[in-house]
């Protein structure tokens, strides 16, 4: 601990969840990275309901931003 910040500089633990194995994106991997989209989809499904129920802004919306 220095001046308020805390840097995580290693971990080690025989109950650990953590699997280097689904963890890596290479040839080796366990994890069906296609799989990735469908958690996309349903994590971003409150924020395309809320585009559709909220009206745009008077102004109109600024698309340079």
């Amino acid at each position: 601990l220095y001046k308020g910040n805390c840097i995580v500089v290693g971990r080690k633990s025989p109950y650990s969840l953590y699997s280097q194995a689904l963890a890596t994106y290479g040839k080796g991997d366990i994890f069906d990275q296609k799989l990735a989209k469908g958690f996309i989809e349903i994590l971003g499904l409150p924020i395309k309901v809320k585009a559709r129920i909220t009206p745009p802004p008077k102004g109109g919306v600024n698309k340079e931003k």
